[in-house]
């Protein structure tokens, strides 16, 4: 009788190891999921999200529908206060005839730079030359040199085909940028974000008036004016003690004087002044 007991300890031992076996596979598993699946992603999101959300942010934009002639979109100050605050950094220094001249060759698909060759220009907006050439060139394409030659020469010369080709190219920008999620080039450097700041409230400013004002186009362009408005007022992105941090206000200041309907329109401006003023400090 005593042989047969071992074997039945034996046999409920078994069985009770084999139940604890199966209650620790669920744990074993859901431990193994956690550190082969969603730990490595929720690193990538750690990583990547704040990147991401400080180039894309999220912008709510109270946008008229119809764009009357009587409301604040289309109205505002004259060319001779807007000129006020314009920094020569961003805007040509060709006299009035060469201005004029180096439009009309862009038109033709040549875009003459200083110190290079000139580069062949694909218009109405090419989104390989945003990458192409040196950091110069990426600078310069990036900070809205082109509508900003064709801005200014339809000042001197009323020719729509300037302000047209301007349009055309903003709305190109606007598209590229909106699909993009990570910084890549010379796209959200500093000084690039400040001149198109400058450049879209130079363009507002003609355009909004013009014959050649769509409302479906005009809500692009305010939108993307709003994005960029917000990378300027972003603390991440703002370079302190610098000639890039007052140029990062002056961009700031002339998009809330030329579309002063932004929601976030009394911080963006308090925190202009503030941040020029701590500058001159």
């Amino acid at each position: 009788g005593r042989s047969g007991n071992p074997v039945m300890r034996d046999d409920a031992n078994l069985g009770v190891t084999d139940e604890a076996s199966r209650s620790a596979r669920p744990a074993f598993v859901s431990i193994f999921i956690i550190l082969t699946v969603i730990a490595p992603i929720a690193t990538v999101a750690a990583i990547w999200a704040p990147l991401i959300y400080t180039f894309n942010p999220i912008v709510q934009i109270s946008v008229p529908k119809d764009f009357s002639g009587g409301n604040s979109w289309r109205t505002g100050p004259s060319q001779e206060k807007l000129a006020l605050i314009s920094p020569g950094t961003f805007l040509p220094r060709e006299t009035s005839d060469q201005l004029v001249a180096l439009a009309r060759t862009m038109l033709e698909g040549k875009f003459p730079v200083a110190g290079i060759s000139s580069r062949p220009l694909r218009l109405p907006f090419d989104k390989s030359a945003v990458f192409a050439g040196n950091s110069y060139w990426q600078l310069r394409y990036s900070g809205f040199s082109v509508p900003a030659v064709l801005i200014r020469a339809y000042r001197e010369v009323p020719d729509e085909r300037f302000l047209a080709a301007a349009r055309d190219f903003i709305l190109g920008w606007e598209a590229f940028e909106r699909a993009r999620w990570l910084p890549k080039g010379l796209v959200w450097n500093d000084h690039a974000i400040a001149a198109r700041g400058v450049i879209l409230a130079e363009f507002w400013h003609l355009y909004r008036r013009s014959a050649l004002f769509e409302v479906a186009e005009a809500e692009r362009i305010v939108e993307l004016a709003a994005r960029t408005a917000a990378l300027l007022a972003n603390k991440r992105l703002y370079t302190y003690a610098s000639n890039h941090g007052m140029v990062q206000n002056v961009g700031l200041l002339k998009l809330i004087i030329l579309f002063p309907e932004f929601d976030a329109i009394t911080r963006y401006r308090h925190m202009a002044v503030e941040r020029t003023l701590a500058q001159l400090q």
